[in-house]
């Protein structure tokens, strides 16, 4: 993970607005999927949907809060940890090493996850692109080759991921160069000084109940309810005027 010699892309809260990621006074609150846990049948499950957000990314949140707190009445590092969890995720190596893991992990997590849940719609959305179109297929064709040269390039990444973790589409500030990549556990590329646009989980627990162990199934799956506007829409979200 980069340091804090990293130059940092603001966060636009246009962005965390679209995720869904609220601050209040009790701590964050868990985001909302957006859609009920059953709409993104039969690609992915109602019960693995119910499990996935109501007890691990609610469990990410609870968790995350936990450490925020006592960091922060501790006074250590006070100007970062006075700052968004999104702005510490940036400066997590910056994070007091007493309770960085808990942040690393859980506030990782909680964000991942925001990522994850509005990159899909379910297939009955008349809105959703299942494949990119306009400026960002032009952006993809210009980094990649083409769309299927991208989709064969994620799906071998998250099928070939050792462990858990997850699979990234990122832009990189700057040159606006698309790159993919994957992180382990719950690491995300705004810590390396990118903006992540496309999430893709790989976690046993976005996929078990369903699919066993065959995570290359559960991929396939996921095709089917990603949806390409809403990467869109996150990436025109980072990139909105300040």
């Amino acid at each position: 993970m980069a340091g804090s010699g990293v130059d940092y892309p603001i966060v636009p809260p246009a962005l965390m607005s679209y995720l869904k990621i609220k601050d209040s006074a009790e701590g964050y609150v868990l985001p909302e999927v957006g859609y009920d846990y059953a709409d993104l049948e039969p690609h992915i499950d109602e019960a693995t949907m119910k499990l996935h957000h109501s007890r691990h990314h609610a469990g990410y949140t609870r968790k995350m809060n936990a450490a925020l707190d006592a960091w922060r009445k501790s006074g250590e590092n006070a100007d970062l940890a006075s700052k968004p969890i999104e702005n510490i995720i940036q400066r997590v190596d910056d994070v007091p090493k007493k309770w960085q893991r808990a942040i690393r992990n859980n506030g990782g997590g909680y964000v991942n996850h925001a990522f994850y849940w509005q990159n899909m719609s379910p297939p009955s959305d008349p809105n959703a692109q299942r494949e990119p179109t306009g400026p960002l297929l032009e952006r993809i064709k210009a980094n990649f080759g083409s769309f299927d040269a991208l989709k064969q390039k994620i799906t071998e990444a998250a099928a070939g991921l050792f462990g858990s973790g997850w699979v990234w589409l990122v832009e990189v500030p700057g040159s606006g160069e698309l790159q993919l990549l994957t992180s382990e556990n719950q690491d995300n590329p705004m810590s390396q000084g990118l903006k992540p646009i496309l999430a893709l989980d790989v976690w046993e627990h976005a996929y078990y109940l369903k699919h066993k162990n065959d995570r290359p199934s559960y991929i396939q799956s996921w095709w089917s309810v990603a949806d390409w506007r809403k990467v869109g829409d996150i990436l025109a979200a980072w990139n909105a005027t300040q």
